[in-house]
């Protein structure tokens, strides 16, 4: 039995059966860490936007990087949240490609390095 078919509908999208057989599963302490996991995750990110935000008035000032407030709200609006994109369909095209497991290990690497070079700062 082939766990994804291509649907001959409008739209040609694709059809799982793999969200029906991850509801059949029961819960177990792998969910719980999945769970715990995403949760830590978002509130990184959210402390990473507290922080960009909270930054960007110090950018303006002329001692600093003398920015523009107009270029200050794009740099830390419009550029971040490109590279959150950009980089989520990177990642996850490369995960499909090398490998769930692998890939995040790689993205923890990047972001731990780049956390703490952001800290060294």
């Amino acid at each position: 039995m082939a766990t994804l078919s291509r649907q001959s509908t409008f739209g040609g999208g694709i059809r799982s059966l793999v969200p029906a057989r991850i509801d059949r599963l029961s819960w177990s302490r792998f969910h719980t860490m999945m769970v715990v996991a995403l949760g830590v995750a978002w509130i990184l990110d959210g402390l990473e936007v507290s922080i960009a935000s909270n930054v960007s008035p110090y950018l303006t000032d002329p001692a600093a990087l003398n920015m523009g407030a107009g270029s200050v709200a794009f740099s830390v609006g419009t550029i971040y949240l490109l590279g959150e994109v950009f980089g989520a369909l990177f990642f996850g095209n490369l995960s499909d490609r090398w490998g769930r497991r692998n890939l995040f290990m790689v993205t923890l690497g990047v972001y731990l390095i780049g956390g703490g070079l952001s800290a060294l700062t």
